[in-house]
């Protein structure tokens, strides 16, 4: 509906300027005509200053078309007055009247055409009854003149007739893309609010089921509950995805933008998609650049977004080998550009598959889906999130060897300094012995070792890679290591030797979650995979778990003091959030819609209020702002 419209406006910005050029030459041609035959000055006057006004109405863009299009009709049909009462070659006006009712006739206007039929009648009369004996005189056929003049009548009145036409299929039109602008609309507002409805219980059902596994269960139990979370989790990312893709093509998405670091992003993306990885047992590479600039001003939701679909899309379609996540950026006049890539060992596609991976509601493979879910919204979304951000989306795929997809957005920049910086860089020199032999994929083996060299030579610190448990002991000897690398293979390998070189080295173990509990050294800095340099900066900086979250019990955190107020119409929601807050000792105070809740804020203090949106008497929006 919005491209009609804008095709439209088009359309008739393209007829202004075609009848604006015909105007103009014709006024040259009419002023050469007013100098040769030596008519008044005047004449010539008003024709250059008429064309100028027409021009400089259409590039103004002066009130609307239907004004631009009568003002040039009034002009130029004066205009053409003034050459028939002038000019001493009477046959000569024909031709120009039947120019006249042509070109006037394109903007189909029918004010517009009214204008050609009164400056024919004038013409006609003029010649015909107020000065018969010049015209008598002036051509031997005036009878074939009268008949030519009578001619541009029937030229009008098929103008007039096409024009009418034309006017009723244009509001024909109009009422159409009224009604489908409703409809629209009325989809729109029926879809957010079906989507906070399905809402709602999804997130009852992932509440309880959060609620319950905090407590004992058997592991057949513990199993089957986390399950039926994983579903409601499933199914609520595709509302969303439903919810965003209406808002895409309405064009209600709006861009928002603010300053924020792009470690943040990948550190939220990581933990999200090592959750979602589950059974798979592929590998996660990330290379990241450190010195990308850590204040950008940008939509770092909607880029987030964006890594996380391309990146569960990657998990989709590959079952050995593994995923990179490559973040980098080019500096620009404006800022940078942004640079993430994401590639994949999965099954790959086809050329012509290629061509469909963005359309809406399209999958690639039908079948893969149906087991793996989804609606094929993902990727038509990310392109179109990065298209309004400015930026441009590639890929590359070749059928069993995988896909990289590449995304590319502006940023502006808010603080230049890079991302990661290293404290006492001189002061630290380290080894590093991780045998890539354990990655039985090549290809992940080479990622690995590209990424490592990259963090090497970026982090600017005194590096030793081993290739042996003796090489590293010999270098040990002498180097003065003071941070070893290592997993648990070669932890395994000889766990008592680095037990005791952790006693005067940091000796840093990169692990898979699930590892932790075999470790038993608490002198151990632990880096969870993947393995990349912001928690290797973290640790180089003696910063305790670097970005990441240990899986605290739930009693360590209490707030006895809290007050909060839930305010929420449904119930089982607020039973959810009970549920999950009274694990923390917090006071809590219930109430059932944005009235009562400004009732209870008047007569008590609250240390946050979690109010819903969409609420009867009152919304969230309002209650809010009073």
């Amino acid at each position: 509906m919005e491209n009609f419209q804008n095709n439209h406006k088009e359309d008739r910005h393209r007829i202004e300027r075609v009848v604006l050029l015909v105007y103009v030459m014709y006024c040259l041609n009419v002023i050469g005509v007013s100098v040769q035959e030596k008519w008044h000055s005047w004449i010539t006057l008003f024709m250059v200053l008429s064309a100028i006004a027409s021009v400089l109405l259409h590039l103004v863009q002066y009130k609307d078309y239907k004004f631009r299009a009568c003002f040039t009709g009034g002009m130029l049909g004066a205009g053409t007055v003034l050459y028939s009462v002038n000019y001493s070659d009477i046959r000569a006006v024909v031709p120009a009247l039947m120019l006249v009712i042509v070109v006037l006739g394109l903007y189909e206007v029918k004010e517009v055409i009214s204008t050609t039929v009164a400056v024919t009648t004038f013409i006609l009369l003029y010649l015909f009854v107020f000065n018969y004996e010049y015209t008598l005189n002036a051509t031997d056929n005036t009878r074939g003149l009268f008949i030519e003049i009578c001619m541009s009548y029937v030229i009008e009145i098929v103008a007039y007739y096409r024009i009418n036409r034309q006017i009723k299929k244009d509001r024909f039109n109009e009422e159409i893309i009224g009604m489908l602008e409703e409809a629209q609309n009325s989809k729109d507002d029926f879809l957010a609010n079906v989507s906070h409805e399905i809402r709602t219980p999804i997130n009852t059902i992932c509440g309880m089921s959060e609620i319950v596994l905090r407590g004992e269960l058997s592991d057949k139990l513990r199993e089957e509950i986390g399950d039926i979370q994983t579903a409601g989790k499933n199914l609520l990312s595709i509302v969303s995805d439903i919810l965003d893709f209406s808002e895409l093509s309405s064009g209600k998405m709006d861009i928002v933008e603010d300053t924020y670091n792009i470690t943040t992003t990948i550190n939220n993306v990581l933990n999200m998609l090592m959750a979602r990885k589950n059974s798979k047992n592929i590998e996660l590479v990330v290379d990241c650049d450190v010195n990308i600039p850590s204040g950008l001003i940008g939509d770092e939701q909607k880029i987030r977004r964006v890594m996380m679909n391309l990146l569960d899309n990657a998990i989709k379609f590959t079952n050995e080998g593994g995923i990179e996540l490559a973040v980098s950026h080019r500096k620009t006049e404006y800022g940078i550009n942004l640079l993430v890539t994401v590639s994949d060992t999965g099954i790959g596609m086809k050329d012509e598959s290629i061509e469909k991976l963005f359309t809406s509601f399209s999958q690639v493979d039908t079948k893969r889906n149906r087991q793996e879910g989804g609606l094929g919204l993902g990727l038509a979304i990310s392109k179109a999130l990065v298209e309004k951000m400015g930026g441009f989306i590639t890929v590359n795929s070749e059928i069993g060897k995988g896909t990289v997809i590449q995304f590319v957005v502006p940023q502006k920049v808010s603080d230049e300094a890079p991302i990661i910086t290293i404290n006492n860089p001189d002061s630290i020199n380290v080894a590093v012995w991780i045998s890539l032999e354990q990655i039985h994929y090549r290809e992940i083996r080479d990622k690995y070792n590209k990424s490592i060299e990259h963090m090497i030579s970026q982090l600017k610190v005194k590096c030793n890679v081993c290739r042996s448990l003796g090489d590293l002991k010999r270098k040990s000897e002498w180097e003065g290591f003071t941070h070893v690398f290592i997993t648990t293979v070669e932890y395994n390998a000889d766990r008592e030797y680095f037990d005791e070189l952790s006693k005067s080295v940091k000796v840093i173990i990169v692990i898979d979650r699930w590892e932790e509990k075999e470790l038993y050294n608490d002198r151990l800095y632990k880096i969870y995979k993947p393995f990349y340099s912001l928690p290797v900066v973290m640790a180089f900086n003696d910063v305790q778990d670097g970005f990441e979250t240990k899986n605290y019990s739930f009693k360590d955190f209490t707030a006895a003091k809290a007050k909060v107020l839930l305010v929420d119409d449904n119930l089982m929601n607020i039973k959810v959030i009970e549920g999950l807050l009274k694990l923390y000792g917090v006071q809590i105070v219930t109430a059932a819609s944005g009235m009562e809740a400004l009732d209870k804020v008047d007569t008590a203090d609250y240390d946050i209020i979690f109010m819903d949106h969409m609420m009867p008497e009152m919304d969230g929006i309002e209650a809010l702002k009073r």
